[in-house]
């Protein structure tokens, strides 16, 4: 029958009527005639029409290491340095690689597989049922064909490593990994039962896709670089994006189920009654067909939204927003306890430290507060500021008004409540731990309280004067200090 229907020559390719209707009733009459399925005859159809030898397995997972060298070592020193070239976007400029990457590799795919079935005898295309002619267990694979299987066997399995880890993790991401794990098995099943033919056909139908998605998206990074648009990149991205969407109907869901499936579930039971394991085959392409409808819905969704206006540019739909907004909170939790971990200057040093800090370096924190008294009927323009101790107050000296090292600084507008702004940066005295009076020792007064830099009151509330006790008068802690940075709640 085989023969015979090579001779007639090409059978017609059929419509998706005749294709579930013949297909379908195949698969009932197998499954209906066969008497002894199960894991008996799984078991029987592996140990004798299986042929695949450890080395074969040994060299296929050696090529998948070789892929992932190989991509690691083009990211690093091509693509990266590439796209930093052209001064690619940051978003845009790490996700070049990956696309790069696919490209190079199914253009080359594709090529070859395309080389294999036009420019060679092999007739596999134009007559897809010829897949099964003169099938026999154990046949020899030709030499070009091997090399293609090795190639995308050991690409699929370096794939499903770089999807968990290398790749970005997208909406379809999931699916995604059971594509390649369905592909590596069907590569590598139909190698062993000698099914070669049929598996040229659908790398064929469905590397021509990858070529012109990871094409179009190299163009949408590469039509923002530089700080320019760029419209050549631009009108190559507008029209990969048009092909592909052709292409992926037209090659996965018009030729692929009614030249693969067709194929597999009608004419190789006509041309091999008993051929093993029809029904595992057959489920996978379904499968197959299935993931290739669920990504055409994608397509779909992204044609509603150009056509409705939502999208203006092209862009992944499969792929996850990742911008945030910045937060505009400070982190006050780090400006309030970080200084008190840090071991502080003393004596001189402390003074000069703090007056060459620029005032850039401390986070202000502006926060209401209550006047200490009522509102002055003339507000004074200028900042207010006061050394207060125990019992002692009195203004800063000096026409200057100049803050002096370690206090706190109330500004407030002319009929506004009171502003208190506030830094982490706040100086005090704190005993010291050596014996009093040496170096670095406290500044007292004639009463022995330390002397500590304190906020004034209101502004322009009233102030109660009190009698001035013996003891320093200056804006400034006086030599020997020990100075320590605190926060004031």
């Amino acid at each position: 029958m085989a023969a015979a229907a090579g001779s007639a020559g090409p059978e017609p390719m059929p419509s998706y009527a005749q294709l579930v209707q013949r297909g379908w009733g195949s698969a009932l009459a197998a499954a209906r005639g066969c008497a002894d399925c199960g894991w008996g005859l799984a078991r029987r159809g592996l140990a004798e029409h299986a042929h695949l030898a450890p080395p074969e397995l040994l060299l296929l997972a050696l090529g998948a290491l070789g892929w992932t060298v190989l991509r690691s070592a083009a990211t690093s020193r091509l693509f990266r340095p590439l796209a930093k070239r052209c001064r690619l976007q940051p978003r845009d400029a790490a996700k070049m690689p990956e696309s790069a990457w696919k490209f190079l590799f199914y253009l080359g795919a594709w090529s070859y597989s395309t080389y294999l079935l036009f420019g060679t005898d092999y007739p596999f295309f134009h007559d897809p049922p010829s897949v099964f002619y003169d099938w026999k267990t154990g046949m020899a694979v030709p030499r070009d064909i091997a090399v293609a299987y090795l190639l995308q066997g050991s690409f699929y399995g370096h794939s499903i490593y770089a999807t968990l880890y290398l790749d970005a993790w997208r909406k379809d991401s999931v699916v995604m990994l059971v594509h390649h794990v369905v592909t590596l098995v069907l590569i590598v099943s139909s190698y062993a039962f000698r099914y070669h033919k049929v598996g040229i056909l659908v790398l064929f139908l469905h590397d021509i896709s990858d070529v012109q998605l990871e094409f179009t998206k190299l163009n949408v990074y590469f039509k923002s670089r530089g700080g320019a648009h760029h419209r050549l990149h631009a009108l190559a991205a507008d029209l990969g994006c048009l092909s592909f969407c052709l292409s992926w109907f037209w090659f996965r869901l018009y030729w692929f189920p009614l030249k693969v499936l067709y194929a597999t579930s009608y004419c190789s039971l006509r041309s091999v009654p008993d051929i093993p394991f029809y029904f595992f085959f057959n489920a996978l392409l379904l499968l197959l067909t299935l993931m290739n409808l669920y990504w055409f819905l994608y397509i779909v969704a992204f044609a509603a939204k150009v056509l409705t206006g939502q999208v203006r540019e092209l862009k992944d739909v499969r792929e996850y927003d990742t911008a945030e907004a910045l937060s505009p909170k400070p982190r006050k939790a780090e400006s309030l306890q970080g200084p008190r971990s840090r071991p502080q200057p003393t004596g001189q040093g402390a003074r000069q430290a703090l007056s060459t800090r620029p005032a850039a370096a401390c986070e202000e924190d502006a926060t209401s507060v209550p006047p200490s008294g009522p509102p002055s009927p003339s507000p004074p323009t200028g900042p207010a500021i006061a050394l207060i101790t125990p019992g002692l107050r009195s203004r800063a000296p000096g026409p200057s008004r100049r803050p002096a090292p370690g206090s706190r600084i109330a500004r407030r507008a002319p009929g506004s409540p009171q502003i208190a702004a506030r830094t982490p940066c706040h100086v005090a005295p704190v005993p010291p731990s050596g014996p009093p009076g040496g170096q670095g020792g406290p500044a007292e007064d004639a009463s022995g309280r330390h002397l500590a830099a304190m906020p004034r009151g209101g502004a322009g509330g009233r102030r109660k004067h009190r009698a001035p006790r013996p003891g320093p008068r200056s804006g400034r802690p006086p030599p020997g200090t020990r100075l320590s940075c605190r926060a004031v709640p």
